[in-house]
This record gives C-alpha cells, sequence and structure tokens, in this order.
C-alpha cells in the first residue's frame, strides 16, 4: 500500500500517435527514367522534353535511388519510401514525355519523372505504390487510381483530434481506408451537397448526406495538389447526363435547380420554354453551371424565368449521347420508326415471289393463305381426330387465361404427322362456345354422358330433355345474372359452374349440371 501511495503519479510514457506507416513488402524494381529537378511549388506549365534528363532509377529495400547512368555506384539522389506522401499520375501527353507521375516527400519537395513507354509507366507507378502503402490500405492499390497518398482527416464527430488516412482518387470516386475503420469508404465526388475551402487553415470541406469530412493540409504542396484534383473531378467531367453534377436521385444539379426555378416563378408565364431570353445571360449562367453547378443558385430578381428555361434547352441540345443515354437511343429509334421499318420490309418481301406471299397475306390481313388458292384455306384437319383439352401451359404466357389445347396425330403408320395449337380466347363464353363446337362435332351432337344413353335405353317413355336420375336438364340463356334467374325456381341452391355440355351446333343453349 505504501508503494502504490509513493508511486500513484508515476505513469509508463507511451507515443501518443499512432505508428501511421507499417512497412509492406520489399519491392525491388529498376530501369531508366526521365526527371525533372525536385521543386518546391506546384508544376502550372508544361514541362518540354529539354527539360528531363535521363536517370537509371532503383527501388530496393524501402529507398528510390536514381544515378547519372547504370554504370555509376553512387546515386545522385533518392527517396525513402516511407518519406513519401503521395504519388500522382499525370494524364498521357500532359508534359514533354507522353507519361509522366509526380511523387511528394514530406520534406515539401515535389519530384517529376516521365517516359515514353505506358508498359514502364504502369511498372514504375505499381511498384512505387506498393512500396509505401501499408498492408492494412493495400486494396487501393487494385485500382486504376490518379493520386493516391495519405492525409490527415477530422469527421463532425471528432473535430478535436485529426486522424491518420489513405486516400485514393478514382475519377469521381474518393477511396477511403480511415483509421477507425476497416472497411474501405467511397465517397461519390459529383453528388456532395458541398465542396469547400478553408483557406484560413487550409482544410477540405466535403459535406455529403449525413456526413462530413474535413480533410487537413499538413503539408501545404501536396494538399494543394489534392484539393484541386478533387474540385476538378467533382465538377462536370464531360457532356453526358452520367458527367455531370449530380443529386442524390441522379439527377443533373443543373436540371433540377432549372426546372425547380421554372415551376416556382414560370407557371403562369405565358409561353414558357418558347420565348427565348438573353443571349449573353443565358451563355453567362450555363458556363456557371458547367464550371461548378452546386454553386450555383437561382434567385427572383436575379435570374429571369425565360433566361433559365433556354439554359435548360441548350444543355439538353448540348448533351451528346441524347436525353435517353446511348444505348436506350437505340431502342427509341426503334420504336419511333417500327412502322416504317416494317412497311419496308414487307414491300421488300412481297418482290420476292410466292415464297413470301402467305406470310405477307398473314401480317397484313390476317388471314393465311397462298398464291393460287386465296378462297380455300392452306391446310385442314378433320375435326374428329383433333384431341382438344382446357387450358394452356402458363410457361407458354398465353394473353388470356381461357384457352385451349389442340392436338392432332395422324393415325397412317407410314407418314405419322403430329400439330399443336394453343387456342385464346377474349372470354371465358367464348372458349365454352369453341369447346362445345368441338366436342359436338366430334360426337355428332350426342354430348350425354354414357350413364345417360344407358338408362334412356332402359327407359324409352323419358322425354329427352326432362328428368333422368336425379339429374335435371334445363336448357339456359343469357348472362350469367339471367341464368340464374332461370334456374331459381327449380332450385334454392347458388349456380355452381359445372359444365357437363357446351353450345350445340343445332341449339344455341349451354347445359349444366346442378
Amino acid at each position: 500500500l505504501e508503494f502504490l501511495t509513493q508511486n500513484r503519479n508515476t505513469e509508463v510514457k507511451v507515443a501518443i500517435d499512432r505508428v501511421h506507416y507499417m512497412a509492406p513488402p520489399s519491392v525491388t524494381h529498376n530501369g531508366f527514367l526521365f526527371k525533372t529537378a525536385s521543386m518546391a511549388r506546384p508544376i502550372t506549365e508544361k514541362k518540354g522534353k529539354e527539360e528531363f534528363s535521363r536517370r537509371w532509377c532503383v527501388l530496393n529495400d524501402g529507398n528510390f535511388s536514381y544515378y547519372e547512368s547504370d554504370k555509376n555506384a553512387t546515386p545522385n539522389g533518392g527517396l525513402k519510401m516511407k518519406e513519401i506522401v503521395c504519388l500522382a499520375v499525370n494524364a498521357p501527353e500532359t508534359h514533354g514525355y507522353d507519361h509522366t507521375f509526380e511523387l511528394y516527400s514530406d520534406a515539401e519537395r515535389l519530384y517529376l519523372f516521365g517516359t515514353d513507354n505506358p508498359e514502364t509507366m504502369g511498372e514504375w507507378v505499381k511498384s512505387i505504390a506498393k512500396s509505401f502503402i501499408p498492408a492494412a490500405a493495400e486494396d487501393l492499390l487494385l485500382k486504376d487510381f490518379e493520386r493516391i497518398g495519405r492525409l490527415r482527416y477530422k469527421d463532425r464527430l471528432n473535430r478535436e483530434m485529426s486522424r491518420l488516412g489513405w486516400f485514393c482518387l478514382v475519377g469521381s470516386s474518393l477511396h477511403i481506408r480511415l483509421e477507425e475503420h476497416t472497411a474501405e469508404e467511397t465517397i461519390d465526388l459529383q453528388k456532395l451537397l458541398e465542396l469547400s475551402i478553408q483557406p484560413e487553415n487550409e482544410v477540405l470541406v466535403l459535406v455529403e448526406r449525413g456526413r462530413t469530412l474535413y480533410i487537413e493540409g499538413e503539408r501545404k504542396l501536396d494538399f494543394q495538389g489534392w484539393a484541386a484534383a478533387i474540385q476538378r473531378n467533382a465538377g462536370s467531367s464531360g457532356d453526358t447526363l452520367s458527367q455531370q453534377q449530380l443529386t442524390e436521385a441522379d439527377i443533373p444539379v443543373i436540371v433540377e435547380r432549372c426546372i425547380h426555378f421554372t415551376t416556382q416563378y414560370g407557371l403562369t408565364s405565358e409561353g414558357i420554354y418558347r420565348k427565348s431570353g438573353v443571349n449573353s445571360k443565358i451563355a453567362a449562367l450555363l458556363e456557371e453551371f458547367r464550371r461548378d453547378a452546386r454553386c450555383v443558385w437561382l434567385k427572383e430578381g436575379e435570374h429571369q424565368v425565360d433566361d433559365v428555361s433556354n439554359v435548360l434547352k441548350r444543355f439538353f441540345r448540348g448533351i451528346e449521347e441524347g436525353l435517353f443515354g446511348l444505348e436506350a437511343h437505340i431502342i427509341y429509334e426503334l420504336v419511333v420508326n417500327r412502322y416504317g421499318f416494317f412497311d419496308s420490309r414487307c414491300r421488300y418481301l412481297g418482290k420476292q415471289g410466292g415464297r413470301y406471299k402467305a406470310d405477307i397475306i398473314f401480317r397484313t390481313e390476317r388471314r393465311q393463305r397462298t398464291k393460287g388458292r386465296i378462297n380455300r384455306p392452306e391446310r385442314e384437319w378433320p375435326v374428329k381426330c383433333l384431341k382438344v383439352y382446357h387450358g394452356i401451359k402458363k410457361k407458354l404466357r398465353p394473353p388470356t387465361c381461357w384457352g385451349l389445347t389442340v392436338i392432332y396425330e395422324s393415325e397412317k403408320q407410314e407418314k405419322q404427322e403430329r400439330q399443336q395449337w394453343y387456342l385464346c380466347c377474349d372470354t371465358q363464353n367464348e372458349m365454352r362456345e369453341w369447346f362445345a363446337t368441338f366436342m359436338s362435332i366430334q360426337n355428332g351432337g350426342r354430348v350425354w354422358p354414357a350413364e345417360w344413353l344407358k338408362s334412356r335405353a332402359a327407359s324409352r317413355s323419358a322425354p329427352l330433355d326432362a328428368r333422368f336420375g336425379n339429374v335435371s336438364l334445363i336448357p339456359l340463356r343469357g348472362s350469367e345474372n339471367e341464368m340464374r334467374n332461370s334456374v331459381a325456381a327449380f332450385t334454392a341452391d347458388p349456380l355452381r359452374h359445372v359444365c357437363i355440355g357446351c353450345t350445340m351446333p343445332s341449339a344455341n343453349y349451354i347445359l349444366y349440371r346442378f
């Protein structure tokens, strides 16, 4: 107890900050590159080939060194991989050499390397990135990035202490591996609600729905590069709908704000979207939207409805792939021009002679006929040889639920023939009439059950349509309600739709069993 009392204010000193660098696996690579002198400010102009010097570069054991030639043993300079804070890949033909990349060190120095060989460029970028990105963020290396490195950040929940994160910029997507998260996160820069820079403390603010991220400028040189690249990729990058700054619903910001303004202030205006505005104001406003639509706010008094509506029309006209997109535009063209296409196709087939004549007549007149036999059917099958079934297979997706399946099989052994048709009817009554007609023809008008025929043979005195056994046969006509009224005098039970007979060819009535 005395020992604890005397040493109660004693504590073991530990490092406050976590170690942000974990040594990745050793990577070895070498080859010739072209290099400019290192600089302490961002590159703002194109570097010609005459400003580059050919150097033999070696990456080994966490060190990047460059030599006068591959014969020299003493390097002209170098970098340790743990000193690199950012790797940036420039667009092709940015400088004199077609492919260039930049290395930023924590000593506020910028190194520019280049080559004309894209494969050499890709191998160096991949090797250097593997050498300074820790294993915890190695999944970022799988992306086709244009900028990758480490930055310090704060979020809205913890703005007191900054933490380390690894960032990877791929087009309009910013991929992040934050210190407190084990999974990768992605921010869609084109859907940000706000993107701004606080100049007093060099903080880049990214605001999305439900979250705010503050990226700090720990080093001015690489922070300026990150801020410029993020702002550039967060803006409109082309003339297609998908390349615009978007809302959460994937609607271009310019479209949403123009329609909202026109709806709010222009619904009572006559000739809206038809009147011409002031060309100079329309061009200036459209340019503002294209530069950064997120920062443009339309206000009554400052902007006129006709100008805003014409901005929207000009924006739609300037879209390369159209409003429906490239794939949907092809379908749209087919739908719009379908009648002309089919008409021209039929005219072409009509000139080919009798080979396609039956198909053309069927498409145009809904009759299947052949040339030379206009008044006669093309094929005939005896009804008595047909098998008729209620219903059609569901997998065929018939247009209605009332249909028949008709099958024909020839009885000739030497020449087997099998035909099958699916007949769909618009109504249930129409289906019953067709089925009754088939049954009546196949049975010679005798559609009664076999048990009834036996009872009829045993008792000739019973009339044909009176009573046999316990079954009553009642001729019915009209709609279902009329049939219910007809049988009300004979039974108190509700009408049950159990059909044992159908429409007779000689009498227009339906037989039901009760």
